[in-house]
């Protein structure tokens, strides 16, 4: 929709600044407000990306001339709100590689008003795997009591509490199974970057891959493999989920927790599920990007549970260090006869 057709002419300068000051990438207010009056100028809102798909998306588009720039959109602020919030009509959205073609209910009340020549392009674009009708219902509408600036703001506010709660879940992870062992975070490393970069389902699987390899690991370093066994379960080397079990059970035991029973069985179900998602990831031939984002969420919730059972030790655990430290000493060794 054109943004001129969006502004009163007299509060536009006002209106152009209080949009840029918010995380802008190249826009500055004077150039906008010139394009603006010089340009029909056009806007799409894209949600759901993150900072580092903006900014993928933002520098590949920088080599068309006809791309003005991009700015993070804020549906806290009044401009956001007015420019985004209340008058962009719904487009699309993306499922994994199924592209929907939304509409409201109000589309489909009478005849049938959805935009059939955008869905007939994209379907026979070759672009997605699938393209599919989505009906928002009321959402967007005039019946839609929440669609207003109020709303708006309570959204704004929650993604951000959102994202901080969830930063800070991430950091507590990195330092825990870091002070554990640094192999754990190059084993995380690989998960992340496969499924980060991922586009067939093998590749996917070396995600699922990567998984298995950090939660073996995660078990060598909170419980550590022993000939003996725990409620007829083996917890050798190659019992892995055993020793993971044993280790959540050790851990609530000495915490004296009144609920010992029910939170050891809500962590044991966990840690089934998501090791033997990780077994399955490796050998499953259709694994989804979808189902594969699943399993590396999952890893990192069950983790952080799992370290924050027990205190940070006061004495770092060397076991991770000792490898490179055997071959150092060989080394300084032989140096000296």
């Amino acid at each position: 929709m054109p943004i001129y057709d969006l502004t009163d002419a007299g509060a536009l300068p006002r209106q152009a600044k209080s949009m840029l000051d918010l995380n802008p990438f190249d826009l500055s207010s004077a150039p906008y407000i010139e394009a603006i009056g010089r340009h029909e100028l056009y806007a799409l809102l894209v949600q759901g990306l993150t900072r580092k798909q903006a900014e993928l998306a933002h520098s590949q588009l920088t080599q068309y001339s006809d791309y003005a720039g991009t700015v993070a959109v804020r549906l806290d602020d009044e401009t956001h709100w007015l420019l985004y919030g209340a008058t962009l009509l719904h487009g699309y959205r993306l499922v994994g590689n199924q592209l929907r073609v939304l509409h409201d209910a109000t589309e489909v009340a009478g005849d049938d008003e959805r935009d059939l020549e955008s869905f007939d392009y994209w379907r026979w674009s070759g672009l997605f795997d699938d393209v599919a009708w989505e009906n928002i219902g009321l959402k967007g509408t005039m019946f839609d009591g929440f669609e207003s600036a109020g709303h708006g703001a309570v959204l704004a506010e929650a993604e951000d509490l959102l994202d901080d709660l969830l930063e800070g879940v991430s950091r507590e992870v990195m330092l825990r199974v870091g002070d554990l062992d640094p192999g754990l975070v190059e084993a995380l490393h690989a998960a992340l970057l496969a499924l980060s970069t991922a586009r067939t389902a093998e590749q996917y699987a070396q995600s699922g891959l990567s998984c298995r390899r950090f939660l073996e690991r995660l078990a060598d370093r909170l419980f550590p493999a022993t000939d003996e066994k725990r409620n007829g379960r083996e917890l050798g080397q190659d019992k892995w989920k055993n020793r993971l079990w044993a280790f959540a059970e050790d851990a609530l035991d000495s915490s004296e927790a009144s609920d010992f029973q029910f939170r050891l069985d809500d962590l044991g179900k966990r840690i089934d599920h998501w090791t033997d998602a990780s077994n399955q990831a490796v050998h499953r031939p259709a694994i989804t990007q979808i189902g594969a984002t699943r399993l590396v969420v999952g890893l990192v919730s069950l983790t952080y549970d799992l370290v924050l059972l027990v205190e940070p030790p006061a004495e770092l655990p060397t076991a991770g260090y000792e490898p490179h430290a055997s071959t150092v000493l060989r080394r300084l060794l032989d140096d000296n006869g």
